[in-house]
């Protein structure tokens, strides 16, 4: 999004047509939108997850969140889902399904009508969805705005098959053969039992059972989701010859390159080699990348490598959230300096600053209602007093895979792909604004018409079927 921002101000100066796609944001006569932020749910149609990837696509497409929001509200839910210690999965998810709750009453902000937002009851299904079952079809709830859907593995007699938590409706379309589409009618499914379904890895947190289906981990065969995300599109778009306009995968680390045996003819070895081969992602990768070539599609993979003497992410695990004192307790309230944290920008400090205060509101929000423990006070994320290692490790390390110099579009720096990639997402953004500015104005606007960012626009009414 910062890429995005900087051309946008680039192209102002230059007098660019249609250089602020959002402008119709600040066009409504709202004076505290006066410069609102770039959201990723303003430049993409689908974002689809699976894991902590089905969170992120929750926090970005779903409730709307900003980048910097998103990555404090990550701090937060790994603080608080492991903290040091064993703990049993139940106990962990219990844990999980609280911090998502708060986040989602932190940035629902559409019932201020109705009293405060209670983040369990929320549904996974979006606000402008359209109810088939209503007689007339109410064309102002229809689902105009950015969709977002959770990868999990449903769990079956024989086998498990992949199973996705849509925010939208889906149908089955042409030859695309896409997982359980079904029409949302009167669905009540909650977006954290979703997210509980999509992250349920039987280690960490066991089996999540929704309406007596058990499900798991999305990641046990789908780690990367991008031929299920361009399927759904395909599936969804209503053109004989559908066209994605541009498809970025995000990648959470390249892993290990061991052979099948991992080096070791012992059973263990081999079993450890099997697992890391049904998370592995890069075949997928391939195979999405042909897809979209054939197809003249704009295609960006991002995951950071394991590069000649760096070690990439390929350590970090799914459950690490490392943390050292600040304030050991033999230093007698003093503070120790930690190697490393003087390399990191002052606004990635402030950002873990911010996160910081943000779970102490948490914190001073539940504990008045009763409803913390003081061991899950203590597990909050506290960048005062604790150095992340784990998360700082995650920052440094892509740091410098974004000056490596890869084959994506074209052979260039990480860096310099990532600056196509905003071009691309920004031309697009363009595109639709300047086509048809009452539609765009719909996609940008919140779909709740309670909601401070919610713009009006007759083309709801008036537009063309979904």
């Amino acid at each position: 999004m910062e890429r995005i921002k900087e051309k946008i101000k680039e192209d102002r100066k230059r007098a660019i047509p249609y250089a602020n796609p959002i402008s119709l944001i600040t066009s409504q006569g709202r004076s505290d939108l006066a410069d609102p932020e770039l959201l990723p749910c303003y430049f993409f149609d689908f974002m689809v997850g699976t894991s902590t990837g089905g969170l992120i696509a929750v926090m970005l497409g779903r409730l709307r969140m900003s980048v910097d929001d998103a990555i404090k509200a990550y701090w937060n839910l790994g603080a608080n889902i492991f903290p040091p210690g064993v703990i049993l999965p139940s106990q962990r998810r219990e844990r999980l399904k609280k911090a998502i709750n708060s986040v989602i009453q932190s940035h629902c902000l559409c019932h201020q009508d109705r009293g405060p937002c209670v983040g369990e009851e929320e549904e996974l299904r979006q606000h402008d969805y359209a109810e088939f079952s209503d007689y007339n079809y109410p064309k102002d709830k229809r689902n105009l705005t950015c969709k977002a859907a959770l990868v999990a593995q449903k769990r079956g007699v024989d086998s498990n098959e992949v199973y996705l938590f849509r925010t939208y409706n889906s149908r089955q379309r042409g030859i695309h053969d896409i997982p359980n589409p079904k029409l949302l009618d009167k669905t009540k499914l909650a977006i954290w039992k979703a997210c509980c379904a999509s992250t349920a890895s039987r280690k960490h947190f066991g089996v999540m059972e929704i309406e007596r289906a058990q499900y798991i981990d999305g990641g046990a065969g789908n780690n990367n989701p991008s031929g299920i995300a361009l399927d759904d599109a395909h599936a969804m778009s209503r053109s004989n010859e559908p066209k994605v306009a541009a498809m970025i995968s995000l990648g959470c680390g390249e892993k290990m390159k061991p052979g099948w045996l991992g080096g070791s003819p012992f059973t263990l070895a081999a079993l450890k080699a099997l697992a890391r081969r049904v998370t592995d992602t890069e075949k997928t990768h391939q195979n999405t990348q042909k897809l979209c070539q054939k197809a003249g599609t704009p295609y960006f993979r991002f995951n950071v490598k394991t590069q000649q003497g760096n070690s990439g992410l390929k350590k970090i695990k799914m459950d690490h959230c490392k943390k050292k004192s600040k304030q050991p307790w033999w230093m007698f309230g003093g503070q120790r300096q930690i190697p490393g944290e003087n390399e990191m920008p002052d606004w990635y400090k402030n950002l873990q600053s911010k996160a910081g205060l943000s779970n102490n509101d948490n914190h001073d929000n539940d504990v008045s209602a009763g409803s913390k423990s003081n061991q899950q006070q203590k597990s909050g994320f506290d960048s005062n007093k604790y150095s992340y290692s784990t998360y700082n490790t995650i920052f440094m390390e892509t740091l410098k895979y974004c000056e490596v110099r890869h084959v994506g579009t074209y052979e260039q720096k990480v860096s310099d792909e990532i600056d196509n990639c905003a071009e691309v997402l920004l031309a697009y953004a363009r595109a639709r604004y300047r086509d048809h500015s009452e539609r765009w104005k719909c996609f940008i606007s919140h779909p709740d018409s309670r909601h401070p960012q919610y713009i009006t626009s007759g083309y709801r009414r008036n537009g063309d079927e979904p």
